[in-house]
Parts: structure tokens; sequence; C-alpha cells
């Protein structure tokens, strides 16, 4: 879910044909200029999810909403405190978590 929008795959070679067409595709988008990539993505209707992705993302959401109560793309703040205010998830909202969490980088910051 989190790697719907990335043009590469994890695994994606790095050598050869793969990497060869990865600069190529780079080389391309440093010689167009912006507004005719865009004019390309709207026309070849690459900005908009295949119908796969756009029905698992539905289905990311619908679950997110089930489970904790709000929409993750634009969640009711008041609701989320009113439920979660009492928790971790809300943690910049209490002075003692807060203080808690800095201390913790701190630690791993300085060493």
């Amino acid at each position: 879910v989190h790697r719907m929008s990335l043009r590469t795959a994890r695994d994606a070679p790095a050598r050869g044909w793969g990497a060869a067409a990865a600069r190529a595709r780079r080389a391309v988008g440093r010689a167009v200029p912006q507004g005719a990539k865009d004019a390309v993505v709207r026309a070849a209707l690459l900005d908009r999810p295949s119908p796969a992705a756009l029905e698992r993302l539905r289905h990311h959401y619908a679950y997110w909403r089930e489970k904790w109560g709000w929409d993750p793309l634009n969640p009711d703040v008041d609701e989320v405190r009113r439920r979660y205010g009492e928790t971790e998830v809300c943690w910049a909202y209490d002075e003692g978590r807060r203080a808690a969490g800095e201390a913790i980088l701190a630690h791993y910051a300085s060493g």
C-alpha cells in the first residue's frame, strides 16, 4: 500500500537493461519541460490508479475506518482526540508522553 505510487519495484535490477532503461527515463525527464510531462500524464491517464489498485485502496481505507473509527485521508481530529486522547496515538498532546519521546530520541541521537 505504501509503495503503490512509486515507479520502480524494490527489486529493480541494479545493472543491465532495467538500469539502462531507468537512466534513459531520468535523462528524458530532465530534458522535457514539466508542462509537457504533465500533459502526457493527463492524456495517458497515468495519474489515476488502476482498477485493481483503486479497489485495494478502497479496501484498506474501509478497514482503517472500521478498525480506528476515523478516515485516514481526512481525519476528524476532534474525534481522534476524543477516542484516543489518553493513549500514545495522541502523544503530542500529553506533556509526559512528549517528554518521554524526546528523551528516547535524545538517547539515540547521542549514541
